[in-house]
């Protein structure tokens, strides 16, 4: 999410908690249209839907809602690095930070 908030894109976020003892996805992400894997994050603009975290943030919202102002280009020189960067900070600091999303959620 923060990536929305750097690029200025509305965002709305819906928590989907999973059953406690089972892990497994709950009916409101099972509903997700599109969501066929069940996966979470989900993302869903109008009619699309995307449902894995490096495609979301690279490939959606920076390269297609942002217009391609967080990306690197490949022949630049530090594009694996920022490449890199990007998917570490989703996927090892978005989970603490998707704590405090979670609690603002039910606030």
């Amino acid at each position: 999410m923060w990536h929305c908030d750097e690029l200025g894109i509305p965002y709305h976020p819906v928590k989907h908690d999973r059953d406690s003892k089972t892990g497994l996805a709950s009916h409101s992400l099972n509903a997700v249209v599109g969501n066929a894997l069940e996966a979470a994050p989900v993302l869903q603009n109008g009619t699309i839907t995307v449902a894995e975290s490096g495609a979301i943030v690279v490939e959606y919202i920076i390269n297609v809602c942002g217009g391609g102002r967080l990306a690197v280009r490949p022949e630049e020189a530090k594009c694996t690095e920022n490449l890199y960067q990007i998917l570490f900070a989703n996927s090892d600091v978005l989970p603490c930070y998707g704590d405090s999303v979670n609690r603002w959620i039910r606030d």
